[in-house]
């Protein structure tokens, strides 16, 4: 089993008897999303701070621009956790919760490989 898959598991655990919540699962993610959300923050900065400094126009499309990245990331994000929180109970229900606990408890050997399992 590769880091990511434990993670998954270890996820899915902590929700076995909590509601799972668009709340929930930011919280859970707070670092991918400070990773990901950073360069845009960053661009957005630089462009409020060049933005007199810029030919007209360009400070106001640079900041749009990184805006509209901002806009897309988080409306993606925001539906695919809501449709993972819906669908929670259902996922809850069929999952063999023996077996999760049993990978869980397994060693993890350290075998070189890479966070895809690829080598």
């Amino acid at each position: 089993m590769t880091p990511l898959q434990r993670r998954q598991l270890q996820v899915f655990r902590e929700f076995r008897y909590q509601p799972m919540t668009v709340r929930s699962l930011v919280l859970v993610n707070w670092r991918r999303y400070l990773v990901t959300l950073t360069p845009p923050a960053v661009g957005l900065v630089y462009f409020c701070l060049v933005y007199n400094i810029l030919p007209p126009g360009y400070g106001a499309i640079g900041i749009a621009v990184v805006l509209g990245m901002l806009v897309g990331l988080l409306s993606r994000d925001l539906g695919t956790l809501r449709g993972s929180a819906a669908n929670w109970p259902v996922v809850r229900e069929v999952i063999d919760w023996e077996k999760v606990d049993q990978r869980l408890a397994e060693v993890q050997p350290d075998d070189g490989l890479t966070r895809n399992g690829t080598g």
